[in-house]
């Protein structure tokens, strides 16, 4: 059977594990300690009776550990797989919602409340790179969750990272169908705010030391920690690192700071979209997130970036007026000035830097917008078009009715007219109606008849 708990210590002491109940495996301790006591509760009886047995060998105990060094970094144990188990319970069992997969917390009752998730954006909900507040709800779970010292995602074991994602389930709330895309986009947002929340530890313990140590860290987490920063390997990665953030580019120049601080760029394009009904185009929204409140830049490439994509759409606007035969300025769209945009301003990696998280949310750019407006003049048009056929449909039905009336109450039918007829009435009034709908067409036939020959009779 699967004992999580004689694999891994707990992991998470703050909770009483009597909540969860878990029926301990017997150890060999205790028949040994049962067979002494009825040893004790036996009368004595006299040496000369029975002679003296030799003592009893101690049961051979399984051989310990080697003991840790002190002050060595312990990797966090990992949970063994036990086949046909969820995956989602593979965690120890004093750990939050141990007995829950998170499809269960899903549908558990009371969770109308909770924000919700959707990468669609639909009215009312959210998604991780749109806001920034999925992002502080994953940083605080991960601070209130750091029960052992695992200063990266791939350090991180499996059971942690399932009981981070429960944790997070609780706070967010989001259908079924999306889950496994859900836990795709956490487990990438817990990576990343784990690397930066363990980085800003690292950083204020090298300049005040352990004073910096946070309130809810244990000691042991903590010394582990630093046993982890003081490795080798660690010390030439975090260089590594430090030396790729300031890597130029082919001018030698440095990345580019923005002013959008922990806001991301897709939140402010959203943030205006819903002001002012339409997302700002990208040379707007640099703007908004590469100038000061006295309206200067934050790097002078910046500027140059916004005074090339300026220049450029007064170029090709001034081209196209002369082109004009009206000669009526001609006004860029949006869409045309954010592709003027894109042809300017840099590539990196396929990505256009200085609009962050704007090249994963579609729904903030303003392409996507008008994509979505003409989709829904399409659609509406279409519904009028369905309802016009319709109409068109039922009245074809009733006028072939009527032309079987008239069929079947005129004599002497021409035979190749009658099976013309029959050969296309199929086409023209579709299948055959159901029993029903074939009395409510004869009813319809017969009032269009009458009508018919009321007006003939009139006009005679």
């Amino acid at each position: 059977a699967y004992d999580p708990a004689a694999v891994v210590p707990p992991y998470y002491p703050q909770y009483d594990a009597s909540y969860f109940p878990y029926e301990e495996p017997e150890r060999d301790q205790q028949p040994q300690q049962q067979s002494q006591d009825q040893q004790r509760q036996q009368p004595p009886q006299q040496s000369q009776q029975q002679p003296p047995q030799p003592a009893p060998q101690p049961a051979p105990q399984p051989a310990p550990h080697p003991a840790p060094q002190a002050g060595a970094y312990q990797i966090p144990e990992q949970v063994p797989i036990a086949p046909g188990l969820h995956p989602d319970l593979l965690v120890p069992p004093n750990a939050p919602y141990a007995r829950y997969s998170v499809e269960d917390i899903l549908q558990m009752p009371g969770r109308e409340g909770l924000p919700i998730l959707d990468p669609d954006l639909r009215p009312g909900t959210t998604w991780f790179r749109a806001t920034n507040k999925v992002g502080k709800s994953v940083g605080n779970l991960i601070r209130s969750n750091f029960r052992h010292a695992h200063p990266n995602w791939t350090l991180t074991p499996d059971h942690v990272r399932i009981t981070w994602f429960k944790v997070f389930a609780q706070k967010w709330n989001w259908p079924l169908g999306i889950n496994e895309t859900v836990k795709a986009e956490f487990y990438k947002k817990a990576g990343a705010r784990l690397k930066n929340i363990v980085g800003d530890w690292k950083e204020k313990w090298t300049h005040y030391g352990d004073d910096s140590k946070q309130s809810y860290l244990s000691e042991d987490v903590w010394t582990n920690l630093k046993a982890c920063w003081n490795l080798p390997e660690s010390v030439q990665r975090s260089l590594t690192c430090c030396a790729a953030r300031m890597t130029r580019d082919a001018e030698g120049n440095l990345p580019i700071p923005h002013t959008s601080g922990q806001i991301p760029h897709a939140q402010r394009a959203l943030e205006m979209a819903a002001a002012e009904g339409a997302p700002p185009t990208l040379a707007r929204l640099y703007i908004l997130t590469h100038q000061h409140a006295d309206g200067t830049f934050s790097h002078p490439r910046a500027e140059q970036l916004c005074n090339d994509v300026d220049a450029r759409i007064q170029e090709v606007q001034t081209q196209l007026t002369q082109e004009n035969p009206d000669g009526a300025p001609v006004e860029l769209s949006p869409i045309e000035q954010d592709k003027i945009f894109e042809q300017v301003a840099p590539k990196k990696r396929g990505r256009i830097p200085g609009i962050g998280s704007v090249n994963d949310v579609p729904r903030a750019r303003v392409e996507h917008a008008a994509r979505r407006e003409a989709d829904s003049s399409f659609r509406r048009d279409l519904e009028t078009a369905n309802r016009t056929i319709a109409d068109h449909n039922d009245k074809f039905k009733v006028m072939a009715n009527i032309f079987d009336m008239l069929l079947g109450s005129t004599p002497h039918v021409d035979p190749s007219v009658a099976s013309a007829w029959q050969s296309m009435r199929s086409s023209f009034a579709g299948p055959d109606p159901t029993p029903e709908q074939q009395a409510n067409l004869e009813r319809e036939a017969d009032e269009r008849t009458a009508d018919l020959f009321d007006d003939i009779n009139l006009n005679v």
